[in-house]
């Protein structure tokens, strides 16, 4: 009697992993010790007694344990249900959502749900100080002229806003753009001002007010490496025109192109061509290869970042526009087209043609290489004129040629740079050429959108015109100091 009940108290504890057949086997286990043992002693009934309760509190043990693996096994389910329904129902919301996008992203903008129209708005402040002093050195060819002179200011070299974005359509773009700061005379002058489609990356299309494809100075003007372009840049820079241009990537971020049929140079006042404008177009074209590194990393001559690799950036352009003879009696006449610093036959001294008459030809190509902090570029210009009239000596053709050499050093990574810059313009077959030297540092407060610019300009011979930006005066030695803040977002 006792062997069989402690078999079945052994079969029965071998058996409890299973909760439903612990209870199962357990209440056989006792019927049948009740059963066997009916006719035992008192005290063998107190054994079974004790037997039992220890068997029911082993069970009620193992039915909690299981309970409570179940109840947080569902309620983690139920708690992974619960987030994916709100995270699934928040996505639909803002799929669905009607309120339009806005925020910042290198320019303000708005955009709505499906990015057919958008709205970007950037810009650009240069607030800058300007100390010059000019004086004529040679009094014998120019006896009229005061001997020196200073100038002292403060003004806005660029006060500009761009609109810009997509509308109707992601690929349909304009742009409506200002300058605030305007030269002398104007309070106000209409820069890239266009409609455009974007057919491909390899092919897109613009039509209206806009920069020429032709010099890396004047499309980069807020990026360049002083407060302003060598005075060198200023008779090759063909500035905006009313146009139609085909442009874009034919290797993303590496090999891109602009050809350009126009008004020809400057044409581009208050958006219209001038009164009696010419009706011979000009052309032009710029194709630039960045061999290492990408575009975006070369549209600013300064290496603030730091290159870790060697990046470079070749470009190269031509142009072609031609203006009829300023004749009183022929309707179809320009007079935007003007060449300046061209030498005269007696030394020193330089002169300007304006307006131009005939067939002017251009051509620049230009290098740029970053690396761990040092930016150079080197620039090179020439244009030749076929004059419909007779020029100097009698000669109806000129040729003009500059070139400029710079380089930049980031003394404190991403911070604080040195420069320095030289260039020269001359005349082949006639004696004067204009040199020019600068050197300046730039502190960059937030790189390239906020910095501070300082630089020296000496023109040791004599300047080639007057220009406002480079504030030099023609035919005269000039020391020019400028101080710049620059902000663009």
């Amino acid at each position: 009697m006792t062997r069989f009940r402690f078999s079945g108290t052994l079969f029965f504890s071998e058996t409890y992993m299973n909760i439903s057949m612990w209870t199962t086997k357990a209440a056989i286990t006792a019927a049948a010790i009740l059963f066997v043992n009916a006719g035992s002693p008192a005290h063998a009934n107190e054994d079974l007694a004790t037997e039992l309760k220890a068997l029911k509190a082993r069970i009620t043990e193992l039915e909690e344990k299981q309970n409570n693996n179940w109840l947080s096994e569902e309620r983690t389910i139920q708690i992974r249900g619960i987030v994916e329904g709100v995270l699934a129902d928040a996505q639909k919301q803002k799929s669905s959502s009607s309120s339009p996008d806005f925020g910042y992203n290198n320019g303000f903008f708005i955009q709505s749900p499906d990015k057919k129209n958008k709205l970007q708005i950037t810009g650009n402040l240069q607030f800058r100080y300007v100390y010059a002093h000019s004086e004529v050195r040679n009094r014998e060819a120019f006896a009229a002229e005061p001997a020196h002179g200073d100038a002292s200011a403060f003004g806005f070299r660029r006060a500009r806003l761009y609109f810009s974005g997509n509308v109707l359509d992601p690929n349909l773009i304009f742009m409506v753009s200002g300058d605030f700061g305007a030269a002398a005379g104007s309070n106000f002058e209409m820069l890239d001002t266009f409609i455009g489609y974007n057919f491909t990356p390899a092919l897109k299309v613009k039509a209206g007010s806009m920069t020429i494809p032709f010099t890396y100075a004047e499309l980069n003007s807020s990026g360049i490496i002083a407060p302003e372009a060598a005075s060198t840049h200023a008779p090759f820079n063909a500035g905006r025109t009313l146009g139609i241009s085909l442009y874009g990537d034919l290797i993303k971020d590496e090999l891109a192109y602009e050809v350009q049929i126009s008004n020809g140079s400057r044409s581009h006042t208050a958006g219209r061509p001038p009164y009696n404008s010419d009706n011979r177009p000009a052309f032009y074209g710029r194709l630039e290869w960045a061999g290492n590194g990408n575009m975006r990393e070369l549209k600013t001559e300064s290496d603030n970042k730091g290159s870790k690799d060697f990046i470079w950036l070749l470009g190269v352009a031509a142009g072609y526009e031609e203006q009829a003879p300023n004749d009183p009696f022929t309707l179809a006449r320009r007079t935007t087209l003007a060449l300046n610093g061209l030498s005269t036959d007696r030394s020193p001294g330089f002169r300007n043609i304006s307006p131009v008459q005939g067939a002017l030809y251009r051509g620049t190509a230009d290098f740029h290489a970053k690396y761990q902090g040092l930016a150079v570029a080197a620039t090179v210009y020439a244009q030749h004129l076929n004059s419909d009239v007779p020029l100097f000596n009698n000669s109806s053709t000129i040729t003009q040629i500059g070139y400029t050499l710079q380089a930049g050093y980031m003394i404190v990574p991403e911070k604080l740079e040195l420069i320095a810059r030289f260039g020269q313009v001359l005349t082949p077959g006639l004696p004067n050429r204009m040199e020019e030297y600068t050197v300046g540092a730039n502190y960059y407060l937030y790189g390239q959108n906020a910095k501070f610019q300082l630089a020296a300009t000496f023109v040791p011979n004599e300047a080639i015109g007057d220009q406002n930006g480079a504030n030099t005066i023609q035919n005269t030695q000039d020391v020019i100091l400028q101080a710049q803040l620059s902000l663009r977002f």
